[in-house]
């Protein structure tokens, strides 16, 4: 008989789609991604592009990502539009036009 080396990693120790053991407030990336109802590839490319469109993450050590139920869930409400719910005050205008033509020049007559 061959003896096989312990096989309980990640497959038997599943709870509800989750690890045992882990906390439920921390998520990894591909688990945010289904949390959020986006693409693990659109929130990678948020970190790698440092856009601030995407949501905070913590790094622990040098390659892991993880994600916080509690910032996930303030990223969704910030994006949230419409119906009666309140929304973020909107951005006061500046008191100079976005867009400022510059003055034409006048050419000189003769030579």
């Amino acid at each position: 008989m061959v003896p096989h080396a312990d096989q309980s990693t990640e497959t038997n120790d599943r709870v509800d789609g989750r690890l045992a053991g882990r906390n439920p407030d921390i998520m990894r990336s591909a688990e945010a991604a289904r949390y959020i109802d986006m693409s693990d590839s659109w929130l990678r490319q948020s970190r790698m592009d440092n856009r601030t469109d995407g949501p905070p993450f913590v790094r622990q050590g040098s390659r892991a990502i993880r994600y916080r139920r509690c910032d996930l869930d303030r990223w969704l409400e910030r994006r949230l539009c419409g119906g009666d719910t309140p929304t973020a005050p909107a951005p006061t205008r500046n008191s100079r036009p976005r867009f400022q033509r510059k003055p034409l020049a006048r050419r000189k007559r003769g030579r």
